[in-house]
C-alpha cells in the first residue's frame, strides 16, 4: 500500500486477503461493481462481520488472467482514456474497430477497460499532429486577442464621443438658446448612460460569439450521433467520475428558513446521490413545518438534522453551525439551496474540477478553491411568463457569460447553491453573515489568491421565482448585499498582488453590475426625448449611430439569453423567454436601482428576505447534454467585417439613408416593445396545478383532497343564510394569491324546478370569522340535473400583510330561492365521490405591475407616428 492505503495493482501478489473498497481500487472500479459481481457469482467473497465482504487475491488473479490481464499493467476506464486522448467516446470506438486500442474486462459483465501503455501509444504517435496544428493554435489566439482588442475600442467609442463632443460644446458649437441646452444635455446624458452600458453590451456580445462560434462544430457536426446519445462528452470534456483511486468526503450543508413546501425532495435527492462517501447536514431555523418535514431523516445514518432558535447570521449563520458540526473526515462541502433537486451524480461531476490530469495521475489544483455549477432554473418554468423569463435569464448568464469569464480567466461568482468548496479553504475563512453571503466569500477567496472555477455540466435543476413581488424583494437583498460588499471589499481587491488585471477588470464590471437596467432605461429614455423632442445631439454624433447604439444596448441580454437556451438545446417555447428577460429587466429597474444605491451609502447592511418557494413541478428534468465549449480564447472566431465594408455601406445609405434608417429603427423597436406588453399581458394562463383545487369537506373545511366514497353531506339552504368554509393550509405573509378566474362547481337539489341567488365570496384571513374580500359574484344557480359551475376573474394579485399566517375562506349567502315564482326547498351535496363541491383558484400569478408597461409601449409608437423627422442645419 501506498502512504494513503490504497493498494497498487502491481502489488497484487503481496497481499492475502482484501476488502471491497481495497479490490474496487485495484480493478480500477466502483464498490458497487464488486457487489453486483457477488451477487451474480462473478467473485466469490468471504463475510466478515466488521469489514463485510473480503476477497482472497489469488481468487482474483485467476478471474484476471482469463480476462486477459496480468493484474500488473494500469487499465483505464472509457472516460480516463478518451480524456487522454481528447477524442469523444465515439472516437474512442473508432480506435477499438481499427485495433489500435484492445479493450480487456477485469471481471465477466463489468465495463471494458483500455490498457494505459496502449493509450501511450497513440498519445506518443499523435506528437507530430500536434506539432503541426500549434502554428495554428497561435494563429488563432492572435485572431482572438485582435478580437478582443477591437471589442474594447467598440465599447468605449461613445464615451470617447461624448468627450470630443462636449469639448466641441466649450467651443464654437455652443447652443444658442435655453432649449437647445436641454436638448444637448438630455442626449449627453444618454451618450453618458448609453456609453456606460454599452461597455456591458459589447462584453455581452463578445461572449455570445467566441462560446457560439467555438460550439457551433460540435452542434452540428455531432447534432443526429448526440439524439441518439451515442456521444455524451466533447472537448470541454466535463471530467465526470475521474477515479482518484479513493472517494474524498463530502459534506453537504443545507440552510434552511420556512422551506416546508421543497426541503423534502431536496432531502429525498440527497439520500439517492450515487456518491458512496458523503455526509447531510440540515441546519433548520423554520418558523413553519419545516422542522416536521425533516424530522423524517433524523434517524438516517448520513444525515444531520440540527434544530436553531434564532437567525443570527441569517444563512451564513446557519451553515456555520453546520460547519461547526461538519465531520472532521470532509475535504469538500456542497452547498445547495432547499429549493434545488440535485442530479443522483452531482458530486461526481463537481470533484474532478478540483484536479488535472498529468502523466496519467489526478493531481489537485491548489489555487482552485470552489467549483460553481449551474443552477438551472427549469422546475417549474412553465409556470407563467415570468418563470420563462427567469429561466431564460439564468441560461445567458450560465451557459454563456460564465464559461466565457472561465476562458478569460476572469473572477468567477460563488452563486450560493449548486457549488462545492473545499473544507480546508472553508474553514480558513469562515462565513460571513452578509445577506449576499456568497458574493462575500468569493471577494474573501480572491484576496487570499484562491480562485473560483466552473462548469456547466454539473447542473443543479431549482425553482424559478414565480411573481413579480417575490423577484423584486429578491433582487433588492441581491443588490444591496452586493453594493455594499463592492464597496467593502473594493480597496483590497484592486490594492491585492493575488488577484491578476483581468480578475480586475471583471471586477470593475461588478462595480456597477445592479445599475445596468437603469442605465438603459436613462440611455435610452434621454435619447428618444432628446432626439424626438428637441432634434437635438452632441456634435459628431448622428442619428444613425445614436439609434444603433439604442437598439444593440436593448438586443444584448436577449441575444446572449437566445443563445444559452441554443446551447442548452432547449425546446423552442423556451424562447419566449428570451424576449421576457427584457420586460422583467424594466419591472426591476426602480427595485433594484434603489437598493444598489442603498447598499452603497448604508452603514450597515439591511435584513435578509425570505424567497418564497411553491414547490411546483411543470415537467420532467433530465441531464443536458454537454457540448464543446472554449478551452482557450478563440476556437473558430467568425471573420471580422473589413472597415472598407462598413465605409463602402456608409457611403451607400447617403442622405436619405440618414433619414430612413432612424424611422425603421424606431418602428421597428415600437413594434418590440409592443409585443413584450402583448407577451406580458395575454399569454395564457394554464389550466391549473393539482394545489389550485378545494374540495369542500363536512365540518367546514377545504383542502386539496378529493372526497371519497363514503355517504353525501346535505345541507338545506334558506334565503339569508351564509356557509363558510377554511381552508386547512396556510399562506405565509408575502406571498401573492394569484390574478386569474375564480370558479366553483356544485350540486344543488331538492326540487329540480328550483333556482337560487347565490353570493360566492373568496378571501383570505388568519381565521374565517371575518376575513377580507379577494372576490366575490353573484350567480343563479339551479337544482339537477348536473352540477353548476360559477366564477370571476379577478385582474389584481394579492399580497398578504404582514401577521400570522393566512388561510382561504370561501363563504355562501343565499340571497333569494324560488320554484315557479313561489319558494320551495333548496339544498347543496358535496363530500362524495359522486358530488364533488370545488373551489378553483388561480394557478399562475401574473402581477398587475407589468400592466403599466402597456402605456410605454403605446406612447413610444405615438410619438414617433406624431412627431415629424427633421433634421436641423449642420446636425
Amino acid at each position: 500500500m501506498d502512504d494513503k492505503g490504497h493498494v497498487a495493482p502491481w502489488k497484487i501478489e503481496e497481499s492475502g486477503l482484501v476488502d471491497e473498497q481495497q479490490l474496487a481500487r485495484i480493478l480500477g472500479v466502483d464498490a458497487g461493481a464488486i457487489r453486483r459481481a457477488v451477487r451474480a457469482g462473478q467473485l466469490d467473497a468471504e463475510k466478515d462481520p466488521v469489514r463485510g465482504n473480503m476477497f482472497y487475491l489469488d481468487s482474483v488473479r485467476k478471474r484476471l488472467a482469463a480476462a486477459g490481464w496480468d493484474g500488473i499493467e494500469p487499465l483505464l476506464t472509457a472516460q480516463q482514456a478518451a480524456g487522454r486522448l481528447r477524442i469523444s467516446h465515439g472516437e474512442l470506438a473508432n480506435l477499438v474497430t481499427e485495433g489500435k486500442l484492445n479493450p480487456v474486462r477485469p471481471l465477466p459483465g463489468m465495463a471494458a477497460r483500455y490498457p494505459a501503455s496502449e493509450v501511450e501509444d497513440i498519445i506518443e504517435g499523435g506528437r507530430t499532429r500536434e506539432m503541426i496544428t500549434e502554428a495554428g493554435a497561435v494563429l488563432r489566439l492572435m485572431l482572438s486577442n485582435l478580437v478582443l482588442v477591437v471589442a474594447i475600442l467598440i465599447a468605449i467609442f461613445p464615451l470617447i464621443a461624448l468627450v470630443r463632443g462636449t469639448t466641441a460644446l466649450a467651443g464654437v458649437d455652443q447652443p444658442h438658446s435655453v432649449i437647445d441646452w436641454v436638448g444637448v444635455i438630455l442626449a449627453g446624458l444618454a451618450l453618458l448612460a448609453g456609453g456606460i452600458f454599452f461597455c456591458y453590451s459589447v462584453r455581452y456580445y463578445v461572449a455570445t460569439i467566441i462560446v457560439l462560434a467555438s460550439a457551433a462544430p460540435w452542434l452540428l457536426r455531432y447534432r443526429h450521433q448526440r439524439r441518439e446519445g451515442r456521444i455524451a462528452v466533447a472537448r470541454e470534456r466535463d471530467p465526470s467520475h475521474l477515479n482518484l483511486g479513493y472517494d474524498p468526503f463530502v459534506s453537504i450543508q443545507i440552510a434552511a428558513y420556512n422551506e416546508e413546501t421543497v426541503i423534502g425532495r431536496l432531502l429525498e435527492a440527497c439520500e439517492k446521490l450515487e456518491y458512496p462517501n458523503y455526509e447531510v447536514i440540515l441546519v433548520d431555523d423554520s418558523t413553519d413545518g419545516t422542522a416536521d418535514v425533516a424530522e423524517r431523516w433524523a434517524g438516517h445514518p448520513r444525515f444531520k438534522i440540527i434544530h436553531r432558535p434564532h437567525r443570527s447570521g441569517f444563512k451564513g449563520g446557519a451553515l456555520r453551525v453546520a460547519m461547526d458540526a461538519m465531520d472532521s473526515r470532509a475535504e469538500y462541502v456542497v452547498v445547495f439551496d432547499a429549493d434545488a433537486v440535485p442530479f443522483p451524480d452531482s458530486i461526481q461531476r463537481l470533484l474532478p474540477h478540483f484536479y488535472e490530469v498529468r502523466d496519467g495521475r489526478a493531481h489537485r489544483k491548489h489555487h482552485v478553491a470552489a467549483v460553481q455549477s449551474y443552477q438551472w432554473h427549469v422546475l417549474n418554468k412553465d409556470q407563467s411568463w415570468l418563470t420563462e423569463a427567469v429561466r431564460a435569464e439564468y441560461s445567458g448568464s450560465y451557459m454563456i457569460e460564465r464559461p466565457f469569464q472561465q476562458a478569460l480567466g476572469g473572477m468567477k461568482m460563488v452563486a450560493g447553491t449548486a457549488y462545492m468548496i473545499r473544507s480546508d479553504v472553508l474553514r480558513k475563512v469562515g462565513w460571513g453573515t452578509s445577506i449576499t453571503e456568497d458574493w462575500e466569500l468569493t471577494l474573501h477567496l480572491y484576496t487570499l489568491g484562491y480562485k473560483v472555477a466552473y462548469t456547466p455540466f454539473a447542473e443543479t435543476p431549482a425553482e424559478c421565482v414565480s411573481g413579480v413581488r417575490k423577484l423584486s424583494r429578491q433582487r433588492m437583498r441581491w443588490a444591496e448585499g452586493h453594493s455594499f460588499n463592492v464597496k467593502k471589499w473594493f480597496g483590497l481587491i484592486f490594492t491585492s498582488p493575488m488577484v491578476s488585471a483581468v480578475e480586475k477588470v471583471e471586477f470593475a464590471f461588478y462595480v456597477t453590475y445592479y445599475l445596468q437596467a437603469v442605465l438603459l432605461l436613462i440611455g435610452t429614455f434621454c435619447w428618444v426625448v432628446a432626439e424626438l423632442g428637441f432634434h437635438a445631439r452632441i456634435p459628431g454624433w448622428t442619428a444613425v449611430l445614436g439609434w444603433s447604439l439604442v437598439l444593440a444596448n436593448l438586443l444584448s441580454l436577449p441575444l446572449m439569453n437566445a443563445a444559452g437556451l441554443v446551447l442548452e438545446e432547449a425546446p423552442i417555447g423556451d424562447f419566449r423567454g428570451a424576449l421576457g428577460s427584457i420586460v422583467t429587466a424594466y419591472l426591476l429597474i426602480p427595485y433594484q436601482g434603489l437598493a444598489a444605491l442603498r447598499g452603497f451609502f448604508e452603514a450597515a447592511e439591511g435584513t435578509w428576505i425570505r424567497t418564497p418557494k411553491t414547490g411546483r413541478l411543470t415537467g420532467a428534468i433530465h441531464h443536458l447534454r454537454p457540448v464543446e465549449m472554449i478551452q482557450q480564447w478563440a476556437v473558430g472566431l467568425p471573420q471580422r467585417r473589413q472597415p472598407a465594408a462598413a465605409g463602402a455601406i456608409d457611403q451607400a445609405v447617403g442622405v436619405v439613408g440618414r433619414q430612413f434608417v432612424p424611422r425603421v429603427v424606431t418602428v421597428s423597436l415600437a413594434l418590440l416593445t409592443l409585443g413584450l406588453t402583448a407577451c406580458a399581458i395575454v399569454l395564457p394562463v394554464s389550466a391549473g396545478a393539482p394545489t389550485s383545487a378545494y374540495y369542500l369537506h363536512t365540518g367546514f373545511v377545504m383542502d386539496h383532497t378529493p372526497a371519497g366514497t363514503g355517504h353525501k353531506t346535505t345541507i338545506d339552504l334558506s334565503p339569508g343564510m351564509s356557509l363558510t368554509w377554511t381552508s386547512t393550509d396556510v399562506y405565509p405573509a408575502g406571498d401573492v394569491i394569484p390574478a386569474g378566474t375564480y370558479t366553483f362547481t356544485a350540486d344543488w337539489q331538492k326540487d329540480a324546478k328550483a333556482r337560487a341567488s347565490v353570493t360566492f365570496t373568496v378571501g383570505y384571513g388568519t381565521s374565517c370569522g371575518s376575513f377580507a374580500n379577494l372576490v366575490s359574484w353573484t350567480s343563479d344557480v339551479n337544482a339537477p340535473p348536473k352540477p353548476t359551475t360559477t366564477g370571476a376573474t379577478t385582474t389584481h394579485a394579492t399580497d398578504l400583510p404582514s401577521g400570522e399566517p393566512y388561510h382561504i375562506c370561501f363563504r355562501i349567502h343565499v340571497n333569494s330561492i324560488t320554484c315557479n315564482g313561489n319558494k320551495c326547498p333548496f339544498a347543496i351535496v358535496f363530500d362524495t365521490s359522486r358530488f364533488q363541491a370545488i373551489l378553483n383558484l388561480p394557478a399562475i400569478e401574473v402581477d398587475e405591475r407589468s400592466l403599466p408597461l402597456a402605456g410605454v409601449a403605446v406612447m413610444i409608437p405615438l410619438l414617433v407616428m406624431v412627431r415629424p423627422w427633421r433634421r436641423r442645419a449642420g446636425r
